[in-house]
């Protein structure tokens, strides 16, 4: 999995957001997918960072693989999704490749 971190301010509407995030599949049954929607903000009083995780899925927040429908990726995506080890995880791994 590749994060790619979106900074440029022409995107970005408001001092508290630093930026955005997407997450990138590079191999295994999700290869070719992305999931877009992730944003680190600054915490009021300078106290930290935030991640928040997209709203819930469009056809246009996925760019569908090859043999996989859409209707087994949502439920691929939501399983993972209510699992708070997974958004633990992902969350450490936005905030690593921003300070990267």
């Amino acid at each position: 999995m590749t994060i790619r971190i979106i900074t440029s301010t022409d995107s970005i509407p408001t001092h508290s957001l630093l930026a955005k995030a997407e997450l990138h599949f590079d191999d295994g049954p999700l290869v070719g997918l992305k999931i877009v929607g992730f944003a680190i903000w600054k915490l009021s009083g300078g106290a930290g960072l935030s991640i928040t995780f997209p709203g819930p899925l469009r056809p246009a927040s996925i760019a569908l693989g090859a043999d996989l429908s859409q209707n087994a990726i949502r439920e691929a995506i939501l399983t993972a999704y209510h699992e708070s080890v997974s958004q633990n995880a992902i969350r450490e791994a936005i905030l690593t490749a921003y300070h990267e």
